[in-house]
């Protein structure tokens, strides 16, 4: 049985590796447009601060899942709530700002 922990670890890792190869080797080569991923959707040179706080903060959370997974490599990292409240409130401000473009005059 603890072969088979061991593998699945193994092959879950060899999987997030290979994943975070991929998506990097298609930044660099421009497969994957990052252009405009920060600005408004109707205009390319309005610059969309929630836009940022909303990709911040994802990253944000992500490491901190990450760091949790490298201290303990045995077990899922537990849900924090702090963590995931600051997750919901940023996604909430990210529509707040979504719904005022929408229905600026």
């Amino acid at each position: 049985m603890l072969f088979v922990a061991k593998s699945m670890i193994i092959e879950i890792w060899f999987l997030l590796i290979c994943t975070a190869a991929i998506t990097i080797f298609q930044l660099l080569t421009g497969r994957i447009n990052l252009k405009g991923l920060l600005y408004e959707e109707n205009t390319s040179d309005k610059f969309s601060p929630v836009r940022l706080q909303l990709l911040l903060i994802s990253v944000a959370v992500a490491l901190y899942y990450l760091y949790q997974l490298f201290k303990e490599p045995t077990r899922f990292p537990m849900v924090n709530v702090g963590v995931v409240l600051v997750f919901g409130v940023s996604n909430l401000v990210y529509i707040a700002g979504k719904c005022r473009s929408l229905y600026k005059d």
